[in-house]
């Protein structure tokens, strides 16, 4: 039963992605079909975008095939409510500023208003990077100050984007060690968590050192 659900499931998606990359192939055309064409174009090149950010290759060619394959980076956000919440502010204002500003600035040089979708789709989500960097940074070292730890070893928040992290993983989105007790950071709790001795002595330490100011 399971199997005959997995092959409809292919089917379907195939079937899907077929109809997606015709879409696609209209955009050199005029009209309705021109501009659907255009808009799906965009979307799929978005989806291979947030693919590739999440280190997911597979996910990135198929969402770039049918972007609703892309709706499977959902769960990650999901588990993390209260940085997406962080950064949804930022990744909404750079779509709508770009999407404006490049719909008007598309308009007076005559060429298609409908390519400002692609500008604020990617606008979006270089301000939800950058924010990302900034928000994780400045909740590291808020929480980090709870425990008397001002400097503590991090990767970069997009390289926390391509590496989730997992029970098994040895590396770590960042590393705090004080008084003999070793901490990780977790981006679903925004916290520092203890972890056992037997455990920290094979996490790989991170590369980059931050140093937080000193609170006032």
């Amino acid at each position: 039963m399971s199997l005959w659900l997995l092959a409809c499931a292919v089917v379907a998606w195939l079937a899907g992605a077929a109809g997606w990359l015709w879409l696609c192939a209209g955009f050199r055309h005029q009209g309705a079909r021109g501009e659907a064409g255009r808009i799906a174009v965009q979307l799929s090149g978005f989806a291979l975008l947030a693919g590739t950010l999440a280190g997911s290759p597979l996910l990135a060619l198929a969402g770039a095939a049918l972007p609703p394959s892309a709706l499977l980076l959902i769960g990650r956000i999901l588990q993390a409510p209260a940085l997406a919440a962080e950064l949804a502010p930022s990744a909404l204002g750079g779509f709508l500023f770009a999407g404006v500003g490049g719909w008007l600035f598309l308009k007076w040089r005559g060429a298609r208003p409908v390519w400002a979708l692609g500008v604020a789709l990617l606008a979006g989500t270089l301000a939800m990077v950058v924010a990302g960097e900034l928000t994780s940074r400045r909740a590291m070292c808020a929480e980090a100050a709870k425990h008397g730890t001002r400097a503590f070893m991090r990767n970069s928040f997009s390289w926390s984007l391509r590496h989730p992290r997992r029970e098994f993983n040895f590396e770590v989105h960042a590393l705090s060690q004080r008084d003999d007790v070793t901490r990780v950071w977790s981006y679903r709790h925004m916290r520092w968590d203890e972890i056992p001795p037997t455990v920290s002595q094979n996490i790989d330490a991170p590369p980059h050192r931050l140093v937080c100011q000193r609170q006032p």
